[in-house]
């Protein structure tokens, strides 16, 4: 009997233990499958009940990588939009973006229209290969990034503190076979983007209102907002792909602020977007050019240049793609070539 009552007790304390619990982000576990936010069974990936996979209208250009996004709040937990900037999550949240191919005969392929869609429940991984799985966990202290890198059997991801290069042999939406030296980020790399320097610590870049399906986090009971929001329709696609792949350092807040380029969808200021703007910090990338942008000359402008060029000292961004994204060079190209004005091109 007594044996019984143990066994009964040990048993419900360790279902009380699991209940509502998730590792420490500071002493992360060694195995993605831990966090028990993403479940991997055979040829399927799939966010676990009380979670939900998003996707975005603009992506971030990773070496054509695409990203399969999820976030699990705890129990009741809602986002909250703020105006422009990135949604509020409750302490407990645990954002994941994990980075995959997909393959045509053993062949990485690139694909330019999202392939994830809002709310999927799974993922079929058969024709897939999964790289990474990126972790922001909210902790009461902060955000946490935690990295993991799926092993070959695809049945696992192990934590990844300090980062590595993998040579990756991708076949580009033009046909072309291009070979990314694709960039898992250590720790530190990962802070080096998501740092705000007046807040401390890091943050997530995303989601932000005007770039996901608002009415879909609504209905679902994922988000709560004061009003309408916007989806800012109006603004140029190119103005929408600069935010999203160059925003988090080009702004206020993040470490590009010391070039005097912010690129955030909402900026009006046409010197601070790069307009007839002298160039500050570019050092050696500037190509030999001597403004950021110069109105109806894409070839004249630094921002351009800096786009296509996949020499590490001078590209942009510096962390997250080797590869020139030609769709990408494409939108900023043609922004820039429509613009009326001229710049005054007398020595400074």
């Amino acid at each position: 009997m007594w044996s019984s009552r143990i066994l009964l007790l040990s048993c419900t304390a360790f279902v009380v233990g699991c209940v509502d619990s998730r590792p420490d982000p500071n002493d992360p576990p060694k195995r993605l499958s831990d966090w028990g936010v993403l479940k991997k069974q055979g040829d399927s990936l799939a966010p676990v009940e009380g979670s939900f996979a998003y996707s975005l209208r603009t992506p971030l250009f990773s070496d054509y990588a695409e990203k399969f996004r999820t976030v699990w709040m705890p129990d009741g937990g809602q986002a909250r939009a703020r105006g422009e900037d990135v949604f509020g999550f409750p302490i407990g949240t645990i954002i994941s973006k994990t980075f995959l191919f997909h393959l045509e005969d053993a062949q990485l392929m690139a694909h330019e229209d999202a392939l994830i869609a809002d709310g999927l429940r799974s993922l079929d991984t058969s024709e897939v290969r999964l790289v990474e799985t990126r972790l922001l966990v909210r902790a009461k202290s902060g955000w946490v990034a935690v990295p993991y890198v799926w092993n070959e059997a695809q049945d696992e991801a192990y934590l990844n503190i300090t980062g590595e290069i993998v040579k990756l042999d991708v076949r580009t939406p033009e046909g072309q076979l291009e070979t990314a030296n694709y960039l898992i980020p250590s720790r530190n790399q990962c802070a080096s983007c998501h740092a705000r320097r007046n807040e401390g610590g890091i943050h997530p870049i995303g989601p932000k209102a005007w770039n996901v399906d608002v009415a879909f986090w609504r209905e679902e009971g994922w988000l709560a907002s004061d009003g309408a929001l916007s989806t800012h329709d109006d603004i140029p696609h190119a103005r929408r792909y600069l935010d999203v792949n160059c925003a988090h350092c080009h702004s206020e807040e993040g470490a590009g602020d010391t070039s005097g380029l912010f690129l955030d969808i909402f900026e009006t200021d046409r010197i601070r977007l790069g307009v007839c703007k002298r160039t500050i910090a570019a050092g050696q990338g500037t190509g030999g050019r001597t403004f950021d942008v110069v109105p109806g000359e894409p070839d004249a402008s630094i921002l351009l240049y800096r786009m296509e060029t996949n020499d590490p000292a001078e590209m942009m961004p510096e962390l997250g793609r080797s590869l020139v994204h030609e769709t990408g060079v494409a939108l900023v190209r043609d922004w820039i070539a429509a613009m009326p004005e001229t710049c005054d091109r007398t020595p400074a």
